[in-house]
């Protein structure tokens, strides 16, 4: 599937809705049939600053609370890091154990995900979480969904009304 293939895929809210602030662009439908686990990733588009926010989203189902803190990546061959924010957590406890339920987010850079969603050496771009685990956890992610998702916020961007246009 080509980026501009993704790009279409991606979910779009809040642009046509007058008292929303912030415009939504998602990857979350790109990819059916997704388990209890999933990942991500949206945007955040201030209507009126036009600043945008990118985001790494990461949804798990866990044995033990992993509490990620930190996460890893290259770009180039140099080693990047980023703090990782903890959004949501829940337990469910059955007779023969405990799953925890955890949402974390990861800002990244416009600059970083187009490096990441350029590179050449795969299919994905690869990350490694760190939290109470010791090894990490490595977590992948499309070149062509990453591309596709800059594809749909700069088009989310160039559809909002400029200021001379009285939006």
């Amino acid at each position: 599937m080509s980026a501009e293939d993704v790009a279409l895929r991606v979910e779009v809210k809040g642009q046509s809705d007058a008292l929303e602030p912030v415009v939504w662009i998602s990857t979350r439908p790109f990819l059916e049939g997704r388990s209890g686990s999933d990942k991500f990733l949206r945007a955040s588009l201030d209507k009126i600053t036009g600043k945008v926010f990118y985001q790494l989203y990461l949804s798990g189902v866990f044995p033990q609370s992993m509490r990620f803190s930190r996460i890893t990546y290259l770009i180039a061959g140099n080693l990047q890091s980023g703090d990782v924010q903890r959004i949501y957590t829940d337990v469910s406890c059955q007779r023969y154990g405990c799953s925890y339920y955890e949402d974390y987010v990861v800002e990244f850079s416009r600059a970083d995900l187009e490096a990441l969603a350029a590179g050449d050496d795969g299919v994905y771009w690869q990350a490694r979480l760190f939290g109470e685990t010791v090894e990490g956890a490595d977590v992948d992610v499309l070149r062509n969904e990453t591309a596709g998702f800059l594809i749909a916020v700069d088009r989310a961007m160039s559809a909002l009304p400029s200021p001379a246009d009285g939006g």
